[in-house]
């Protein structure tokens, strides 16, 4: 069962996340920087760059984050799951704060992409460890 907190620190990230977009589109809609018509289909005019972070990011998070979610719900109805793929599930969020972190505060896009890089790695090896479990 432990195999299924990560799944929750994920849905809490994606919440934060989506919490923040609403309050910057809000802000950015008051100031008169967006026209509130360019959410309806998001084809008239522009977001505002600091707004549009948040947007790509939040797609960001149902993009990869779904192969997460597959691999823990597999883990646990197949039974397979271990304490080893438990701390990886945790070490994949932990590189999903630091991106979300790194994506919405500075943009640093060198470090950004080795964060990334290092969720797919702790992705590919819960894959990995799932299959040889049930191999």
């Amino acid at each position: 069962m432990t195999i299924l907190w990560p799944a929750f620190g994920m849905f809490f990230l994606t919440l934060v996340v989506a919490l923040a977009l609403v309050i910057k589109r809000f802000g950015a809609v008051s100031q008169r920087r967006v026209n509130p018509e360019f959410y309806k289909l998001y084809r008239d005019g522009q977001e505002p760059e600091d707004v549009a972070v948040y947007t790509r990011h939040l797609t960001n998070l149902f993009e990869q984050p779904i192969l997460f979610y597959a691999v823990i719900a597999m883990s646990y109805a197949t039974g397979l799951a271990n304490g080893a793929m438990v701390w990886v599930a945790w070490a994949y969020v932990v590189a999903r704060v630091m991106h979300s972190g790194v994506h919405l505060f500075g943009n640093n896009v060198l470090v950004r992409v080795r964060v990334f890089a290092l969720s797919w790695v702790a992705l590919t090896a819960l894959w990995v460890m799932l299959g040889l479990r049930m191999a």
